[in-house]
């Protein structure tokens, strides 16, 4: 009996997750992509979760905070058991919190390895995720408000925090004032290199302020332009393929331009 105990604990692990993204297998099963806080992202069947009377189902939607039970397969491993910690339903709607959360989410997926656990990271995820839940202004505003900060503290966490203090060419330590922030190089600019850096992107000292902050913790606030503009210069960078959802950012990006012109 007792060994026959032992055999099920070794053939199954329990661990808190959070579902990025699904995609339908064969007639009636689905492969979930989670990142969990134990093990990092994981790839995991769902048997029959397509089927309309599927417990589990309700409980793996997109974006939803879970506690799983895994059983290891061969070539994939199978949840078990769900139970939904923090529901996704208040996400879905209006569907403008539904983008920012599938941005959120893609970022996270494109940039880490399956299997490499950072608790770190999946607290950054589960907190952007709970700010979209309490967010009530436009789709613009909390895009932006957002995204530049949850997107600064991911490449941080993951080791590619940019230079703040030093002149990526001369290397010489940075002086209060405008910077150029070089994406392609990993961080800022002093004036006199600047006119040798292409790419480049001004920035004031609220901007770097901003970027300090945000790479030491996630804290949600309204970035200039240049600031979002270099930051995602920051994330293309370490892309190995472009974002599904960078089209949305693109025409948002146009529609922040054209509010900042209208009120100026």
């Amino acid at each position: 009996m007792r060994n026959s105990s032992l055999e099920i604990l070794v053939l199954t692990y329990s661990t808190s997750a959070i579902i990025l993204r699904r995609r339908d297998i064969g007639e009636w099963d689905r492969l979930y992509i989670a990142y969990t806080r134990e093990h990092g992202k994981l790839s995991l069947l769902g048997k029959g979760t397509r089927r309309s009377k599927a417990k589990l189902a309700s409980h793996l939607e997109p974006y939803a905070e879970v506690d799983l039970v895994i059983a290891r397969g061969k070539a994939i491993d199978r949840i078990t058991f769900a139970r939904t910690i923090r529901s996704s339903a208040t996400i879905a709607v209006p569907y403008e919190r539904v983008q920012v959360a599938a941005y959120i989410a893609e970022c996270v997926d494109h940039l880490t390895r399956d299997q490499h656990r950072d608790v770190a990271l999946f607290d950054l995820l589960r907190d952007a995720l709970e700010v979209i839940t309490q967010h009530h202004s436009s789709l613009v505003t909390l895009h932006f408000s957002l995204v530049t900060p949850f997107t600064l503290r991911l490449l941080s966490i993951l080791g590619y925090t940019p230079q703040l203090d030093r002149c990526v060419e001369c290397r010489t330590t940075l002086p209060n004032g405008p910077v150029t922030g070089v994406p392609l190089r990993g961080g800022l600019v002093c004036q006199p290199c600047t006119p040798s850096s292409r790419g480049g992107t001004p920035l004031t000292d609220g901007d770097r302020e901003h970027l300090a902050a945000s790479v030491a913790a996630f804290r949600p606030f309204s970035p200039s332009m240049p600031l979002i503009t270099f930051t995602q210069g920051l994330l293309e960078a370490h892309l190995w393929q472009p974002l599904r959802t960078t089209l949305t950012f693109s025409t948002l990006t146009r529609e922040r331009e054209r509010v900042s012109i209208a009120e100026s």
